[in-house]
């Protein structure tokens, strides 16, 4: 039987009022945001599609989506917010003390003495050891071995290429252009995204990734790291191994979806308890001030952004209600490395990853 509804959660997630709640949130440093979201985030009707999903993985997921609306009562009952926060731990898993720590360690480590007071903030609102910290990095010699393994296997697109046409001279380099592979673009700013069943990269043509090295990101994670591997059983294995083709591009190893990580672990009560919306984006713009080259004004806008990818479905103003799927992208990145570090792959054996017939977790 052909699936006629959504089954991911985060489908139901769609914020309607995200530009007017923005505007408010940063004329007023004491406004919290009230989201609104789409028609379909609606208990009969995600009661509806929970009737007739088959499968556990989709039952779980339109679980969490009734959780989460349950939660948008003015005054939830401890039941529901115990509930949504049990079904993300069962769903995205749990939060990582270890991989906060390390993310931390990081961002010292770019501290200098003109966004000292900034780092200063942030030590007094998360409880952080620097002198106890896991190198959760691979080694430098690992990364130029994949590295250089990725850019023999890759014909290498111009510097210089919009988004759309990036994508299609990829799906064109790939060979699954031949195989009906086709870029749809929509008229909205919605980011890129894959589509396997019906074999197109969808993108909407008003979304400007904000450098060239975002749009080779973006081409790499899509092109190479979702529609040339296929759909994986696990989205640990898919998440995990795109990041990893992003990370390949650059000259040495950087973290990546760290600051959304941060934010969700960060919200849901590592480093010194759980945390609303707002006191969650005050920590995430001082670390993007340091750790990246923002304006201060450019970094509260990206880390509300962040803060709302990781509170939607959940509740802004209550400490804790944070939705944790986007975790899950840092997690199995990190994975993957500890994977690739353990048993290192042959030439041909990495070349088997690329085109998906390979994982590299087990």
């Amino acid at each position: 039987m052909k699936r006629i509804f959504p089954l991911a959660a985060h489908s139901y997630f769609h914020i309607v009022n995200k530009a007017e709640q923005k505007r408010r949130f940063l004329d007023d440093d004491t406004y919290v945001p009230e989201f609104e979201y789409h028609d379909h985030f609606d208990m009969d009707i995600v009661q509806g599609h929970l009737d007739r999903a088959v499968h556990d993985a989709s039952k779980q997921s339109l679980q969490v989506v009734l959780a989460s609306i349950d939660l948008q009562k003015s005054k939830p009952s401890k039941v529901a917010r115990e509930r949504f926060r049990a079904l993300n731990k069962t769903q995205y898993g749990d939060s990582n003390a270890e991989y906060v720590q390390a993310i931390l360690a990081r961002i010292e480590s770019r501290v200098t003495p003109e966004t000292a007071h900034l780092w200063k903030y942030i030590q007094d609102h998360v409880d952080y050891n620097g002198e106890k910290v896991a190198n959760i990095a691979p080694k430098h010699k690992t990364f130029m071995h994949y590295r250089n393994y990725f850019r023999e296997y890759r014909v290498q697109p111009p510097k210089q290429i919009d988004l759309p046409a990036g994508l299609m001279r990829a799906l064109q380099q790939t060979g699954l252009a031949e195989k009906g592979w086709t870029v749809r673009l929509l008229d909205d700013g919605a980011h890129a995204r894959v589509d396997h069943l019906r074999k197109r990269v969808v993108v909407g043509e008003h979304y400007r990734p904000r450098t060239s090295t975002a749009v080779q990101r973006i081409i790499i994670h899509e092109v190479y790291g979702h529609a040339l591997r296929g759909q994986q059983e696990s989205m640990d294995e898919s998440e995990g191994v795109a990041i990893l083709f992003e990370q390949l591009l650059g000259k040495r190893f950087k973290f990546r979806r760290a600051y959304r990580y941060l934010a969700a672990n960060l919200g849901w009560g590592e480093a010194g308890g759980a945390r609303t919306f707002r006191e969650v984006y005050e920590i995430i713009w001082r670390v993007m001030v340091i750790a990246s080259r923002y304006t201060e004004q450019n970094a509260k806008s990206h880390a509300f952004d962040e803060c709302v990818r990781v509170f939607r479905g959940g509740r802004p103003d209550i400490a804790g209600m944070v939705f944790m799927k986007d975790t899950v992208y840092f997690a199995a990145n990190i994975d993957v490395w500890k994977s690739l570090e353990k048993e290192p792959l042959a030439y041909n054996e990495f070349v088997d990853v690329i085109e998906g017939r390979r994982k590299v977790l087990k």
